[in-house]
């Protein structure tokens, strides 16, 4: 026996001096975590704890970390969980493990190191970091140090994550309206809050600058959405917005009431997958004629434009425009029509119609009155129905007379039904003493005024010639000797149907061109009136030249593709040049040829295609859809605008 206790005693002071040496170790190297350890502390990630098992040294662990999963590994024991327990709960977890091994096993656990106390604040905040925890603090306090929320509150979603519990959800609007509701929750070491913005993905699409899917917090508007996606381009048609759902649903939207007349009750808040589409403004009318420039205009999406818009955007009609007899004609085939004098010089409101998409405006040219011998400026001048003109206000434009009234004699000569003439004779004294109001006759478009002496052996000449007036009458004149001495025609004249207004009201149309060197068979008289009309075979050229309008077809010849381009200016530099279009009427309806001018067609060059009289030429824009083509044809069609419109009667 004495032999056993001297062998044991050796190991039994081996082992005390052991343990005392590693309590001695805690205490003197880690006074801090002997003053960090309490009865009631809960361990948790990031621990370091010393677990020493009393005899038994190869199943102790001087330095053992908690880990993130909140667990330890202990020899012999094995792996051992131990967040949110207390060292003591830790030890007898210990003990109870090694009862399989020892028969009394003695542990004991301390903590060598605490964790850092620490709070989390992740996500939609303007400062998201770690930050050391401060005894009393509340949601409210994190928000504050982290520099506030980056969105509004209504849209932001915040959760608490602690350690062995459910996720809490946080109300942010309580918690920001009064910090001392229950819904500010106190906060514990090792908490974590995230601030997370709610989205919802929605398509823009159309006629905006940026088109794409979005990512945008709940409750946006489609104004707004239109803002992320760079706002309406210049063709959008606001008013014809429209939105899709996930379900099939097609929600029309204002936008014009809303971003232009601010009527914000016509806005719609968006859902996710919405799809945002704005359309191209496709309201757009023609203006074709006696005005600046031609062409077609758009109706500003939201708007009405009335008849006056419709001709200051125009340019206005020119001075030879008959403004009491133009005519709307709508996208039905029907016509109206409209006093432009009284709208425009009166100011009458009442004939100020409002236009609809596709209607053309026509304005023709005045026919004018011819005044022709012993006044002081001959020739014919643009007269204004609508200012209801009379005898003296035309002689007054022509100078007035150059003989004595009592010398003179003044006849008004008028077409009349069925190509009939009539022809009213005028008291010259009477009128221009004012001795009689009724030889003031009212004078119309188209009549012809001739005064000469009482006695003469003199014809008259007006229209497109170079110097109109009175000439005398040699023998053996016809209509080409008169033309001759008027200074030839001018380049719109029509020598093909020249007008011969005899003495006794007859008329003769008659041929001046000369066909295989033979005059005109028809010798002039003494008081003939000789009207040389203006030339009304001609083309339309549209769009983008640099002066669009009609081309006269000339009558002893032939007018090209190439020539019609280049009479109206030339195309603009961002015509797209291969594809012009001419577009012809015919029994079946409108023939339409897209060319392009470098190509060569049936043997010849586009340039040299021969125009006939209607013909609609049309030179596309550079930014311009391809489908505008189709529209335009249609719309060409439907108003009718082809062939006898282009005839400014």
């Amino acid at each position: 026996m004495q032999v056993s206790r001297v062998k044991q005693t050796p190991y039994f002071y081996l082992m005390v001096c052991h343990g005392l040496a590693m309590l001695l170790a805690c205490v003197i190297f880690f006074p801090a975590a002997s003053v960090a350890q309490t009865q009631n502390y809960q361990l948790g990630p990031g621990d370091v704890l010393t677990v020493i098992v009393l005899r038994h040294p190869e199943m102790s662990a001087e330095q053992v970390t908690v880990t993130s999963n909140g667990g330890i590994y202990v020899p012999v024991a094995g792996r051992v969980q131990v967040t949110g327990k207390t060292v003591e709960q830790v030890a007898n977890q210990i003990t109870t493990l090694l009862r399989v091994r020892l028969v009394r096993p003695e542990v004991t656990v301390t903590l060598r190191e605490a964790r850092p106390r620490q709070v989390f604040v992740l996500g939609a905040v303007a400062k998201p970091g770690v930050y050391a925890f401060q005894p009393g603090w509340r949601v409210s306090e994190v928000l504050a140090i982290s520099g506030g929320l980056i969105a509004r509150p209504e849209l932001t979603e915040a959760i608490l994550s602690r350690a062995n519990r459910n996720p809490i959800p946080l109300n942010l609007a309580a918690i920001l309206t009064n910090s001392n509701q229950p819904e500010n929750v106190a906060l514990q070491p090792g908490d974590t809050v995230r601030f997370t913005v709610r989205s919802l993905s929605i398509t823009v699409t159309g006629q905006v600058i940026k088109s794409g899917t979005y990512d945008v917090p709940p409750g946006t508007g489609v104004v707004e959405a239109l803002a992320i996606a760079g706002g309406a381009a210049p063709k959008a048609a606001l008013s014809k917005v429209t939105v899709k759902h996930l379900d099939g649903s097609v929600v029309p939207v204002d936008l014009y009431k809303v971003m232009v007349l601010g009527q914000q009750a016509g806005d719609l808040a968006l859902q996710a997958g919405d799809m945002v589409t704005v359309p191209e403004s496709q309201a757009r009318i023609s203006v074709i004629g006696a005005v600046q420039k031609a062409g077609y205009y758009d109706i500003p999406d939201g708007t009405t434009m009335r008849v006056a818009d419709a001709l200051t955007a125009a340019g206005g009609p020119t001075p030879q425009a008959s403004l009491t007899r133009a005519s709307i004609r709508h996208a039905d085939g029907s016509a109206e029509p409209v006093d432009l004098y009284k709208i425009l010089v009166r100011g009458d409101g009442a004939g100020n119609v409002q236009l609809a998409p596709g209607d053309i405006v026509s304005v023709p040219e005045s026919k004018g009155v011819t005044v022709l011998g012993a006044v002081t400026k001959p020739g014919t001048l643009n007269v204004e129905q609508g200012a209801s003109p009379h005898l003296a206000d035309i002689l007054a434009q022509a100078g007035g007379l150059n003989i004595k009234p009592e010398a003179a004699h003044i006849t008004i000569t008028r077409t009349i039904a069925n190509g009939q003439s009539k022809t009213v004779d005028v008291d010259p004294v009477a009128l221009l003493e004012q001795r009689d109001p009724r030889q003031n006759e009212s004078v119309q478009e188209g009549d012809l005024i001739t005064v000469s002496t009482a006695k003469s052996n003199v014809v008259f000449i007006s229209g497109e010639v170079k110097t109109p007036g009175m000439y005398e009458l040699k023998e053996g004149d016809s209509v080409p000797e008169l033309i001759a001495r008027a200074g030839g025609p001018t380049p719109q004249a029509s020598l093909a149907h020249i007008n011969v207004v005899e003495r006794d009201g007859t008329t003769q149309i008659v041929n001046a061109l000369m066909n295989n060197g033979q005059k005109p068979n028809l010798p002039l008289q003494e008081g003939d009136y000789v009207v040389v009309p203006k030339n009304t075979a001609r083309v339309l050229v549209m769009n983008a030249v640099n002066q669009p309008g009609y081309v006269a077809i000339p009558e002893n010849g032939k007018l090209t593709l190439g020539e019609a381009l280049i009479a109206t200016g030339g195309p603009k530099d961002r015509a797209k040049l291969h594809q012009v279009a001419v577009m012809r009427q015919s029994p079946t309806g409108i023939d339409q040829r897209v060319v392009s001018l470098d190509k060569v067609y049936n043997g010849q060059m586009a340039v040299n295609i021969t125009l006939q009289d209607g013909d609609v030429v049309y030179v596309p824009q550079g930014n311009q859809s391809g489908s505008s083509l189709s529209a335009i044809t249609s719309v060409l069609g439907t108003l009718g605008i082809f062939g006898s419109l282009f005839r400014h009667n």
